[in-house]
């Protein structure tokens, strides 16, 4: 789902419909706990992944390039690997 109309809110209302949803999610959505955002910005070094679980919610960011944060009902924390990618 594209980053700009994902939000804890879609995604808990398409989980009571029994649709689950796994797309990027911006900082700035709705209903994201501030604390978590900055919580983990803060030393998040380039590979590192973070997770955190809040009911049926699971966020999980990371840094690439740029930072990259996830919001899903479907996975939990559990299939959650670091990968080693190669720049060009």
């Amino acid at each position: 789902m594209d980053k700009w109309y994902s939000s804890p809110i879609l995604f808990q209302k398409l989980q009571e419909k029994g649709i689950g949803a796994t797309g990027l999610v911006s900082e700035n959505a709705k209903g994201i706990p501030k604390d978590i955002i900055h919580a983990y910005e803060v030393d998040l070094i380039e590979t590192e992944i973070r997770a955190h679980r809040s009911k049926n919610l699971l966020f999980i960011q990371w840094k690439d390039l740029v930072l990259v944060n996830v919001l899903s009902t479907v996975y939990d924390s559990s299939k959650i690997k670091q990968a080693k990618r190669n720049y060009v």
